[in-house]
């Protein structure tokens, strides 16, 4: 009896070295799976192995631009000249660089090749370049829809050939209106071209004194009350390079920022 008992004592004992070893061996087997993850791997310390993360691909977020902010309280206007290139075109080059301001020039052909090289300048200055077609003659421009776009392709190919641009900005001789019909209208459309009028009249080419600063800064006011962009047409003109600082003086007073129109921008133009 004692020596059974004397076994059984011996195998407690065994037992419980057991279940101890069994006990430390689970501790041990968490520890070095706990402690081998690459989350606690630093690379620095194990050569070339090289831990690499690998994260599925729709968690993955793209980096999100801020919106535009758009500034509501932007009142725009557009200063435009037509007629040139000519002479003068270099004082109103200078005038606009010293006021830091763009305008855009809506050009004869046969203008461009007698000032190729202040054209190039007006190009390389960033003003806006469009075209005023070939004669200046309404009887010619405005014989049939075929002639007003052939003018308008002449005076492309001169543009494009001069300074290396296209455009899409066009302004008929005399504006849109009485001149030109549907049929013409349809065709310049089809070519591409957007045809632009204008809302301020400087008359610079009648008045050719103070009155012409007086006039057009009148017609500035009222468009402003009514909250209408303004579309302003000079002339390059002795008298224009006279008076074009007072007039840029009060658009930058009120806050206008002069800018240049695109293909995108919606034109103004006569009704009809």
């Amino acid at each position: 009896m004692e020596t059974l008992l004397e076994k059984r004592k011996k195998a407690a004992k065994k037992y419980r070295w057991l279940r101890r070893g069994r006990i430390f061996m689970f501790f041990a087997i968490i520890f070095l799976l706990l402690f081998s993850s690459p989350q606690f791997v630093n690379p620095g310390m194990v050569g070339s192995y090289e831990v690499v993360e690998q994260v599925p691909e729709e968690t993955v977020a793209e980096p999100v631009e801020p919106p535009l902010e758009i500034d509501e309280d932007l009142k725009i206007a557009y200063l435009t000249f037509d007629d040139g290139p000519t002479v003068f075109l270099a004082d109103i080059l200078a005038i606009l660089a010293e006021y830091e301001v763009k305008a855009t020039f809506f050009m004869l052909e046969p203008q461009m090749w007698s000032h190729q090289e202040v054209l190039k300048d007006l190009a390389a200055a960033g003003h806006g370049l469009g075209l005023h077609g070939v004669s200046h003659n309404y009887k010619q421009f405005y014989a049939s829809p075929e002639s007003a776009r052939e003018e308008m392709n002449t005076a492309q190919a001169t543009l494009e050939t001069i300074t290396g641009v296209r455009t899409v900005l066009v302004r008929t001789p005399y504006g849109s209106s009485p001149y030109l019909k549907p049929a013409h209208r349809e065709i310049l459309e089809m070519e591409g071209f957007k045809i632009w009028d204008w809302n301020v009249d400087s008359r610079d080419w009648f008045y050719r004194d103070q009155r012409m600063v007086e006039d057009t800064l009148q017609q500035l006011a009222a468009l402003e009350q009514k909250n209408e962009v303004p579309v302003i047409l000079l002339h390059e003109r002795s008298e224009t390079v006279k008076f074009l600082p007072q007039i840029l003086e009060y658009l930058l007073a009120h806050d206008y920022s002069l800018q240049v129109p695109d293909e995108e921008t919606v034109p103004v133009q006569f009704t009809h």
